[in-house]
């Protein structure tokens, strides 16, 4: 069943709600995390629940005067158990650096930065969510709480874009993948094992108060997409789908999970809506992102870059940084990096 692009972009920038459970104010700051033989990811056999190697999407750079080793990698954020090609580890050991959309392990460890990122969803006005929902939304959405086991009288202080965000959570709670399993969070283990360097290209609080920013139509529309039955229902088919997409490296079946129509027209605000939501989560991400990249290559930079396959494929948005670029070589895929990736490809040869 299809969905709206608001949901679907749910799917592959669940990092977003990897640590979206309100914090508790009376909850002590973590210790980081002790990496042992036991905890560190196993390059050898990695993980049992996979037995074969996935073949993801991932791009080498070259070219325009940079001879060094640059690998672009779109991830997904949640897994349940993934097991790396060779050539994957192989590209990773040949970089310096590894490049993520932020560091959920450093966030993890950081309730002082949690709070700070939650604040940015929390009305400051003294409403109360109640007060910007009808009453048939917010009594459904407090129910859809309430069953997945997340909802607490303090949670009525937030926004509705929160209200997604942790309803996706924890209806992807209910099944068997887990942000533990997620690519960034892999190879973040193995960086702070080697002490490879890690370059954060955004950061969350950036990306929160983002969405704390979302008009009010537009987060009322999200969680009403969320709440949806057929919507949670479907969280672990549709995650499952785009797991098999990314491990089989199927870009037209990542896309067409990501960009699929709608069952029923939307309605001019529904449109106005899903673009907004578009805008904030994707694209103005994007030109942090190759931003950063362009920087890093320019600069001779030995990076593997991570950041959600959301990111790298796709048609092209009307950012007028987008260009023409040349071919990339004849290689079996023929796969191109699509929305404003492509300005990258106007510089340099990205293959796969």
């Amino acid at each position: 069943m299809k969905r709206t692009l608001a949901m679907l972009l749910a799917l592959a920038l669940l990092l977003l709600c990897a640590c979206s459970a309100a914090p508790e104010a009376t909850q002590p700051a973590a210790e980081p995390p002790v990496e042992t033989a036991e905890t560190l990811p196993d390059h050898a056999a990695q993980d049992d629940a996979a037995s074969e190697p996935a073949q993801p999407l991932f791009w080498q750079v070259s070219g325009n005067g940079y001879s060094g080793s640059f690998y672009l990698l779109g991830s997904i954020h949640v897994s349940d158990g993934l097991t790396y090609p060779q050539e994957l580890l192989d590209a990773y050991a040949a970089c310096d650096t590894l490049a993520v959309e932020s560091d959920v392990l450093a966030l993890e460890a950081d309730l002082s930065a949690q709070v700070e990122m939650m604040r940015c969803l929390v009305y400051t006005d003294g409403t109360t969510i109640d007060a910007h929902l009808d009453a048939q939304t917010y009594a459904d959405a407090k129910q859809v709480l309430t069953d997945l086991g997340g909802y607490q009288t303090m949670l009525d202080h937030y926004m509705p874009i929160f209200w997604y965000l942790l309803a996706g959570n924890l209806a992807l709670a209910q099944t068997r993948f887990s942000p533990d399993g997620g690519v960034d969070r892999y190879f973040l283990q193995m960086a702070k094992a080697d002490g490879t360097e890690i370059l954060e290209v955004e950061q969350y609080t950036d990306v929160y108060r983002a969405l704390g920013a979302l008009s009010e139509e537009t987060q009322v529309y999200a969680l009403q997409q969320a709440i949806r039955p057929e919507v949670l229902a479907a969280t672990e088919e549709d995650a499952a789908a785009l797991l098999d997409a990314w491990c089989s490296g199927d870009e037209a079946a990542i896309i067409d999970l990501l960009e699929a129509e709608p069952d029923e027209p939307l309605t001019p605000e529904e449109e106005a809506a899903a673009e907004e939501f578009g805008r904030t989560l994707v694209t103005d991400r994007n030109a942090v992102m190759i931003r950063a990249a362009d920087e890093a290559l320019r600069a001779g930079k030995n990076v593997f870059y991570i950041v959600g396959i959301a990111h790298m494929l796709g048609e092209a948005d009307s950012m007028s940084e987008v260009s023409a670029s040349p071919s990339i070589p004849d290689r079996k895929a023929q796969m191109r990096l699509r929305n404003v990736w492509r300005s990258l490809e106007s510089k340099y040869t990205c293959f796969i």
